[in-house]
């Protein structure tokens, strides 16, 4: 339940992945962990509210399919992939989330992930976490609804990190047979 909450809600950035569990006779108490809290959280919450809000207000009226590459577009041009993140276990700050790819400009790819999932359901857009394997590690990308139909897009692959001065698309709004070629879903997720 907790994973499914957070995985419905990128904008709880907060709060970890981690967490406690302990049954009393007939009763389950549980401990969440956060990332951060006190008055660093009030001013964390006030920084992503305000990055959320420009960004969401810079989105061009248009197809769903126009304003799911702007975002796409956005988040390619203003974050960073965290490589030193990446090649640690530990969650250190916030990689793994909307903050860090919408306020600090760097992630990992559960943190593009969210953050594209919150954006784009900010603008009307079906739009929902996916994790996995992708080459034998541990992966989050997205699947999307346009036009009625729903796709697969991993925008943290799309992203040359700078390496040409254009968006890669070679992974926006694949088909499930497609995406499948070189990631795999979490049984968790059904049909």
């Amino acid at each position: 339940a907790v994973e499914a909450y957070k995985n419905d809600h990128p904008e709880v950035f907060w709060l970890k992945s981690y967490y406690e569990y302990e049954n009393y006779d007939y009763e389950t108490g549980i401990w969440l962990a956060y990332t951060m809290s006190g008055d660093k959280l009030v001013t964390a919450k006030k920084e992503f509210n305000t990055a959320v809000d420009t960004i969401s207000q810079s989105v061009p009226y248009g197809t769903e399919c126009e304003r799911e590459e702007y975002i796409h577009n956005y988040i390619i041009n203003n974050c960073d992939y965290d490589e030193e993140a990446a090649e640690n276990d530990d969650v250190q700050d916030n990689e793994n989330d909307a903050y860090g790819a919408l306020v600090d400009g760097k992630a990992v790819c559960e943190g593009y992930a969210r953050a594209f999932q919150l954006l784009c359901n900010k603008a009307n857009i079906d739009c929902v976490l996916l994790s996995g394997t992708a080459d034998s590690d541990n992966h989050a990308w997205n699947g999307v609804k346009i036009g009625g139909d729903w796709y697969q897009i991993d925008v943290t692959w799309n992203d040359t990190d700078g390496e040409n001065n254009y968006a890669e698309n070679d992974y926006f709004n694949l088909t499930d047979d497609l995406m499948f070629k070189d990631h795999k879903l979490s049984y968790k997720y059904s049909e």
